[in-house]
């Protein structure tokens, strides 16, 4: 799974995503709005500084692209996201992907509200690297469940019929 900035100052374009992790599945990508203007992200970032736009319009925005609504905050904004999401509820209508970074991904701290799907428990002190890392408790996240294939067509074989055609000709299928 990969997470990038959706819109923004760091945003990335889907293309690089497609060159950069051509082994992550589309379904695993998941893309986040810094500021309430791109509801087709799954994921809304409301830390200091990308508090923009009404979360409870966002996350009702959000479920007509059919993927889970998923809020990022710190620990200490938990209250105010439940809040600010108004008639919408946390567990049905939003999920929470939680930052700790400090090293702690158990869902199990004391004010864990249900609903939480992710914690971000590792920042690049921690990582080595530019990037944070973070534990998802959800096997579907971001979406709601499995991706469901396509039946198969069936096909079956008729014998013993006449079909006729527009041009007037008849074909006997035996």
């Amino acid at each position: 799974m990969v997470a990038v900035y959706g819109n923004g100052v760091y945003a990335v374009p889907s293309a690089r995503v497609d060159q950069r992790f051509t082994h992550v599945p589309e379904s695993a990508r998941v893309y986040i709005d810094v500021n309430g203007t791109l509801p087709k992200c799954c994921v809304r970032d409301w830390e200091p500084g990308d508090k923009g736009g009404n979360l409870e319009q966002w996350v009702a925005a959000c479920k007509v692209y059919n993927s889970r609504p998923t809020i990022y905050c710190d620990r200490s904004t938990i209250a105010q996201v439940r809040v600010e999401t108004g008639t919408q509820v946390l567990g049905k209508d939003y999920w929470l992907w939680i930052a700790t970074l400090d090293g702690t991904y158990a869902a199990a701290y004391p004010d864990a509200p249900t609903g939480v799907v992710a914690v971000q428990a590792w920042g690049v002190s921690q990582t080595g690297i530019h990037a944070d890392k973070s534990v998802v408790f959800d096997d579907y996240w971001p979406l709601f469940g499995p991706v469901t294939p396509s039946p198969p067509v069936q096909v079956k074989t008729i014998t013993g019929v006449t079909v006729g055609w527009s041009d007037g000709s008849v074909t006997k299928v035996s």
